[in-house]
């Protein structure tokens, strides 16, 4: 897919309320599965409802990233900047690293799942988003695909000596 296409794709997929439908199924079918085992004595219902769990939790952490790339593909200040691909091989997958260094010079890094395109390691040129209540880019654009952050970036950097706390020099007794 081009990246256009994934952005059509990613933009069609934000649905609210299906959502939360969803959220809402895995949470609901994981406390009926868990109390299942605890009245039939069970491990297999425990098994299933404590796996539901972790799958929900999984969107829940992820959603807002998700919400995040889709306004910032309508709305995101564009800027330029350099990514940089680290790809994990695995037996089970492949595990992909970014790493961004945003307008204010602050370096970025963050896990991704590709959708539509097969990533490579090594740098390449790209064209980040940022939106105004997110400290990091929020959507990232190269010429094989887009991706964003899966869970919540980690700051490399530390912020610039400006915005450090000052050191007390109030004396203790």
């Amino acid at each position: 897919m081009t990246p256009e296409q994934q952005l059509l794709k990613l933009q069609r997929t934000d649905n609210e309320a299906l959502r939360i439908l969803g959220r809402s199924l895995l949470t609901l079918a994981a406390v009926l599965l868990c109390a299942a085992a605890y009245h039939y004595h069970e491990a297999m219902f425990a098994m299933a409802g404590v796996f539901l769990a972790v799958v929900a939790l999984s969107i829940w952490k992820s959603a807002p990233h998700r919400r995040h790339a889709v306004r910032a593909s309508r709305q995101g200040i564009p800027y330029s900047s350099t990514l940089t691909i680290t790809v994990t091989e695995s037996s089970d997958a492949s595990a992909y690293q970014a790493t961004v260094r945003d307008r204010f010079g602050t370096s970025w890094e963050f896990e991704f799942l590709p959708q539509g395109w097969q990533p490579t390691a090594g740098q390449t040129k790209a064209q980040l988003f940022s939106i105004a209540d997110v400290a990091w880019p929020v959507l990232i654009r190269t010429e094989h695909g887009i991706l964003y952050p899966r869970y919540t970036p980690k700051r490399l950097e530390p912020p610039s000596p400006g915005l450090r706390a000052q050191p007390s020099t109030k004396e203790h007794p």
